[in-house]
């Protein structure tokens, strides 16, 4: 089921204290956080505590045979906590008010078919379709831009109901 900010910021306290560098939380669909209700709360409970999580690096445990001789343990670089919002290329383009929060943006999705109400026109050779539609079902270069400039990760997912 779905969970309000206080249920989400109550898993996400609760998560923090058994793994403090968890990764965070992501919200389907950005354009349903009306003006960051649920984003805003979680936030202060899946970022925040979580900063400097980056800071050093995890060391990986050793496997039998695996850098022998080396000296060394390898490192993973742990990360930050992540709010990720995940945006449907099809839905409406969310306000910079919904994605105050976030910290990444996930376009959710490039696929090789235009949509169809009857049935979707498929590419045969399997070629994404450019340019990509961000929201809104057109490609909005300027949301993309204004994500980064914010500092948010833009990413984009492969898929979609074709």
């Amino acid at each position: 089921s779905n969970s309000n900010a206080q249920q989400a910021a109550s898993v996400m306290r609760d998560l923090n204290k058994e793994y403090p560098c968890n990764g965070g939380a992501f919200f389907w669909n950005a354009a349903d956080d009306a003006n960051g209700t649920w984003s805003r709360p979680l936030s202060e409970e899946a970022i925040s505590p979580s900063k400097g999580c980056s800071v050093g690096g995890i060391p990986l445990p050793s496997l039998p045979g695996a850098g022998a001789g080396s000296g060394s343990s390898p490192q993973v670089p742990a990360v930050d906590n992540r709010l990720i919002a995940t945006v449907g290329n099809w839905l409406a383009c969310p306000t910079d008010a919904q994605m105050e929060a976030y910290t990444h943006v996930l376009v959710s999705f490039a696929v090789t078919y235009s949509w169809g109400s009857r049935e979707n026109q498929c590419n045969e050779q399997c070629d994404i379709l450019t340019p990509v539609a961000v929201c809104g079902n057109a490609p909005h270069a300027e949301l993309v831009a204004r994500w980064r400039a914010a500092g948010k990760k833009v990413m984009l997912s492969f898929g979609g109901a074709g």
